[in-house]
């Protein structure tokens, strides 16, 4: 009833056209209206979850994940930090390129050490920044939501959750990356590192991260070697309490690597996670850590 009534009011002003218009009226019904904004866009929320029927983590994009009601419901992701783009970054018209998120990259892994309790790459987990799509760039929205995601192995394949993960590297460290299986292992080559127990049966153990300076991204095994060998190799001498020395002359222990993404490399992230690698003992079911210049 109510829209046949305006339509009916609009008729009689419409006839009335030729008639002379009322004091203080001037006919223009929309110039005193502001002209409408673009569409506002929430801002994310630090400890917000999501859920995602992607399964590798470094597919997920904003659009594939919907905000859960908390994170005792099943979900992908979560959220551990959200910065905002300002300078140069804020005033273009699109939203930012990956060269231009190198220092959000680098607050995205400042603010995930801080939600976990230690440096990321130190968790069974992977971090994924999200930046506006274009429409919601378009209509005001800056900010950049950074992610963690639980993995089950060094090829992130995706962990559902139904619980926070914050503080998982605090305590007794439940996200904590520790001892792992080589998954489709070759004379040359080892296809993935999937994390299992150091009591369960296991021939690597994670040992630290390794860093390499600026510059391109390595596709080759040469250049990895170049950038990884001898970090890795410091870091796990390191971990299992013996000297480099010692580490080069041990006959069970050895070291490898598994270095990030391209896209992680691009913003800033230049690391690899290293491992003792025990290529001659078929059935480790122990820790290696501060094991010395001994045999198992």
């Amino acid at each position: 009833m109510r829209t046949r009534g305006l339509v009916a009011s609009l008729l009689l002003v419409t006839l009335s056209g030729c008639a002379s218009a009322p004091a203080g009226v001037d006919r223009d019904l929309v110039n005193g209206w502001p002209t409408m904004s673009p569409a506002a866009f929430l801002a994310p929320v630090v400890g917000t979850c999501y859920a995602s029927t992607t399964v590798d983590s470094y597919r997920l994009e904003l659009r594939t994940t919907t905000k859960t009601e908390s994170c005792a419901v099943k979900h992908a992701s979560e959220t551990a930090y959200v910065g905002t783009f300002t300078g140069v970054a804020a005033a273009q018209t699109h939203p930012p390129t990956t060269s231009d998120q190198v220092a959000p990259w680098a607050e995205c892994e400042k603010g995930a050490a801080e939600y976990l309790g230690e440096d990321w790459h130190g968790a069974r987990a992977d971090l994924v920044m999200f930046t506006p799509t274009s429409s919601q760039w378009e209509g005001g929205a800056r900010f950049f939501r950074c992610d963690l995601v639980e993995v089950k192995s060094d090829k992130d394949v995706v962990v559902p959750r139904t619980a926070s993960l914050k503080d998982g590297l605090r305590g007794d460290r439940p996200l904590a990356l520790t001892c792992a299986r080589l998954v489709d292992e070759t004379k040359d080559s080892i296809g993935d590192l999937a994390s299992v127990p150091c009591t369960e049966s296991h021939r690597v153990e994670y040992a630290g991260v390794a860093v390499a300076p600026a510059g391109p991204y390595p596709f080759d095994t040469t250049s990895w070697d170049q950038l990884f060998n001898g970090g890795c190799e410091a870091v796990v001498a390191k971990y299992t309490g013996m000297t480099v020395a010692q580490l080069g002359a041990h006959r069970q222990l050895q070291w490898i690597w598994w270095g990030t993404s391209e896209l992680h490399w691009v913003r800033g992230d230049r690391s690899a996670r290293c491992y003792v690698w025990l290529p001659s003992v078929p059935d480790v079911r122990r820790s290696v850590r501060g094991l010395g210049n001994v045999r198992l």
